[in-house]
């Protein structure tokens, strides 16, 4: 199996605020097969490139590629990785290691440095892993295109404003009230739906907050859900999940604990989770917390965001 790997990262800085985007493609080199972005707090440039290089990587060996072509915008990373120049910084070495030993994983791979012009999807993706450690609100429906082609209908400001209003409690909103607007709940689905990673099989729900939203989600996409309930005899309703690339639906997160119980039992019942989505990141420390449980947090809004609105 051949793929293309394009990779990225950036710091603010340098050091600074960082994060990395790394995109795998079909060989057509327009098909998106999987994305990784992540923040990686203060770091420099180069540990950001690197970083997004061992992601992607990572990636196409997960899905069972044998020969890659990488490109790149960083000339450094590049020359290194093919053996042309030499890794002298120490912040580099144990990095290189990293790659290094992926691509012994392989049978065939290639690095070419491209213009960044050329490594528009990367870029992107990177630019907002930066946001993120920068404390800005994402951009992630830019990012992160939805499968199935769904528009939302307002923008995040508009929606922002109608969430705080229809909770009660400003920039801590009700989630069940703001999901019992049929109108709203409607509308925030199809915002959501622009936060899917290409290739999500499944939706799953977190119970309890997360039920309205996911069957909403399902019926915006038509992406088939299923339900993570906290009973333990039927901890994942609506059929099997079984090896199939499931993204976590919930309301709110704040510490993460309730989404990385979800996300165990999700993986328990055998479905691949690196994926969740949510209407409101509260910013305590739920993102990192999944993050750290191999979980990515899309976030709709986010608290501070909310608490801006007049």
């Amino acid at each position: 199996m051949r793929v293309i790997v394009e990779a990225d990262g950036g710091s603010r800085g340098n050091p600074g605020p960082a994060g990395y985007g790394a995109v795998v493609l079909d060989p057509d080199g327009e098909t998106v097969l999987a994305e990784r972005a992540e923040s990686l707090g203060v770091a420099s440039n180069n540990v950001a490139e690197y970083r997004g290089l061992i992601a992607g990587l990572e990636a196409a060996l997960e899905m069972g590629a044998d020969e890659v072509a990488v490109r790149m915008d960083s000339k450094l990373v590049v020359e290194q990785m093919s053996g042309r120049w030499q890794v002298k910084h120490p912040d580099m070495r144990p990095l290189a290691r990293r790659a290094s030993g992926l691509v012994a994983q392989l049978r065939y791979v290639t690095f070419e440095w491209i213009p960044r012009e050329r490594n528009t999807r990367a870029d992107r993706l990177a630019n907002l892993a930066m946001d993120r450690a920068a404390g800005r609100a994402p951009s992630a429906p830019a990012a992160v295109k939805a499968p199935r082609g769904v528009p939302s209908r307002a923008t995040s400001a508009e929606l922002g404003a109608r969430v705080v209003a229809a909770g009660g409690h400003g920039p801590d909103p009700d989630p069940y009230r703001v999901q019992a607007d049929p109108g709203l709940l409607r509308e925030l689905g199809a915002a959501v739906a622009s936060l899917l990673p290409p290739g999500t099989e499944l939706l799953a729900g977190v119970a309890a907050g997360g039920l309205p939203l996911v069957t909403a989600l399902a019926a915006a996409t038509g992406t088939p859900a299923r339900f993570v309930l906290p009973s333990a005899e039927e901890p994942v309703a609506g059929g099997p999940v079984d090896g199939r690339r499931t993204v976590l639906v919930t309301d709110v997160v704040r510490t993460g604990a309730t989404a990385l119980v979800a996300a165990s039992r999700l993986r328990a019942a055998g479905a691949v989770v690196a994926d969740a989505v949510c209407l409101v990141d509260a910013e305590q420390d739920g993102a990192e917390a999944l993050t750290e449980a191999g979980v990515r947090l899309w976030p709709l809004l986010l608290r501070s965001a909310l608490a801006a609105v007049d």
